[in-house]
């Protein structure tokens, strides 16, 4: 499989409630995403994505709506608490509703500190 990766970062805010330890309160991340696509039809184009393409898309839906925010005051995690893990599943939600058709998620990571990430990838 021929993958592409795109590294982005944001800065945003979370607590975890009902969390026992320092993330029950209110703190900050600098946050790294990285973004690995491949394309499902590779045969008919010499690239999978134009990573400029990648970029608008992940910079529009993603960090545009998260960047400087209390990740727990959006909709999304209104029900379930923005843990690295639960931001990772978003992300793979969203990115599927807005990424071309024969685009697909091979991996989503999502470093929360410079040691710990969350990370989605595809199953074959």
């Amino acid at each position: 499989m021929l993958t592409v990766t795109k590294r982005f970062q944001f800065e945003a805010a979370h607590f975890l409630p009902g969390y026992v330890g320092a993330c029950k309160d209110l703190h900050g991340h600098s946050y790294k995403l990285e973004v690995t696509v491949y394309r499902t039809d590779v045969e008919n184009t010499d690239m999978v994505i134009d990573f400029k393409h990648l970029s608008t898309v992940v910079k529009e839906n993603i960090i545009k709506a998260w960047d400087h925010k209390n990740l727990n005051e959006l909709e999304m995690f209104k029900e379930d608490r923005p843990t690295a893990e639960n931001m990772v599943t978003a992300i793979v939600s969203i990115l599927n509703e807005e990424l071309d058709d024969n685009i697909s998620i091979a991996r989503i990571r999502l470093w929360e500190t410079e040691d710990s990430y969350a990370e989605y990838t595809h199953e074959s």
